[in-house]
């Protein structure tokens, strides 16, 4: 029992040693309630093939790190033969647990599929006997064993355990126990122990990182996070720049959105023809725009009603485009802009097409303004 408790003490020196860092390892992370049922037997009637107890029972565990954990345990034993000394046995402990795997192996931020645990504890034991000695005792146990643990589902919440263990009964009336009329010094011997054999099932509680088990975290240096801490800051000043940038994009396009609606309702802009009989007017457009927005409606109703009331008058219609974009665009949209008023004006008053000619002039060189160039001219001309 010496050289257990001596590896015990060795293997939580390899633990220190190879610590890690890891999520979820607060007070109320990482409990698991386990419920346990299996069977024991006195060692000396092992050896003859008979099984003493039946047992069940239900246990409580506290992992502190992956490879170490503490296990309160609580089991009731019930006599499957009569030896002539227990009627029913009941046992309350504690057990320390070394995770092998996670020990030796490291831990790998999520439990293995099948693991192997180191067990030792002690814990009160009472016996209630029967026959001619009679009566209940107490005493002190010990035990040593391992786990043979089975990790279940995705999650890994689920355990499933085989637990064989040795307890050794310290009580020096262990003649009472063997069936002896003497008395024995307590001591880790076959006449003292018990051989049990448990199968459990647990379920671990979610811990405070989301999930059912320990999560590794990487450790940094004060220089790895003053690295982290600068680049954060160059990324914030960056992001405060874009913004700025943003806002200043988002000004000038209100400007430029109020100027092009102011120049959208403006009058509309009547040119002078070379001769007495003709007048011009304009209908205005959005850049790159084919379709004739409502403010400019009056526009071309002024050339429709004319020709409706001067059935001898026509229509010369020329379309024009502002700078942006390619010639060949250009060229496009100043015969569109041309033809839609045409369309316009046949639909909407009744004008026949072969009195109104539509054509497209490209880019319009007509105002200084830039703006000003998107439009479609309407010369009215009587008859001579």
């Amino acid at each position: 029992m010496k050289k257990l408790f001596l590896s015990l003490a060795l293997c939580a020196a390899a633990v220190c040693a190879n610590a890690q860092s890891f999520a979820g390892n607060k007070f109320f992370d990482n409990w698991e309630v386990a419920i346990n049922a299996g069977v024991d037997t006195r060692m000396l009637d092992a050896f003859k093939g008979e099984v003493t107890n039946a047992k069940y029972g239900i246990s409580l565990r506290k992992d502190l790190i992956p490879a170490f954990g503490f296990e309160a345990v609580w089991n009731m034993g019930l006599p499957m033969k009569d030896n002539g000394h227990h009627k029913f046995c009941m046992e309350a402990g504690l057990n320390g647990i070394v995770n092998l795997n996670n020990l030796f192996c490291g831990y790998k931020g999520a439990p293995r599929l099948f693991e192997v645990e180191l067990l030792a504890g002690a814990g009160w034991m009472h016996d209630h006997l029967k026959g001619d000695e009679g009566g209940k005792y107490n005493s002190i146990y010990t035990k040593a064993g391992l786990n043979f643990n089975f990790n279940l589902g995705e999650a890994k919440a689920w355990k499933v355990a085989l637990r064989p263990a040795i307890m050794w009964d310290m009580d020096t009336r262990n003649g009472f126990i063997q069936g002896e009329n003497s008395y024995h010094k307590a001591g880790f011997d076959g006449r003292n122990a018990i051989i049990e054999i448990m199968a459990s099932v647990a379920y671990r509680f979610k811990t405070s990182n989301g999930t059912h088990h320990f999560v590794t975290v990487v450790p940094r240096s004060q220089a790895e996070v003053d690295d982290l801490n600068a680049q954060i800051n160059a990324l914030r000043g960056q992001v405060a720049d874009k913004d700025a940038q943003l806002n200043d994009a988002a000004a000038k396009n209100t400007k430029l959105a109020k100027d092009l609606e102011d120049c959208m309702n403006k009058p509309a802009v009547v040119a002078p023809c070379k001769d007495d009989k003709c007048l011009e007017s304009v209908v205005t457009f959005r850049q790159g725009s084919t379709n004739i927005d409502k403010s400019q409606f009056p526009n071309a109703d002024r050339v429709g009603a004319y020709l409706k009331n001067n059935a001898d008058a026509k229509c010369e219609i020329k379309g024009y485009a502002s700078p942006e974009g390619s010639k060949a665009i250009n060229e496009k949209i100043a015969a569109k802009r041309a033809e839609v008023v045409k369309k316009y004006l046949v639909k909407q008053y009744g004008i026949a097409e072969d009195r109104i000619t539509a054509e497209g002039q490209g880019v319009g060189n007509l105002f200084k303004e830039k703006d000003w160039n998107r439009v479609a001219i309407c010369t009215l001309k009587e008859a001579e």
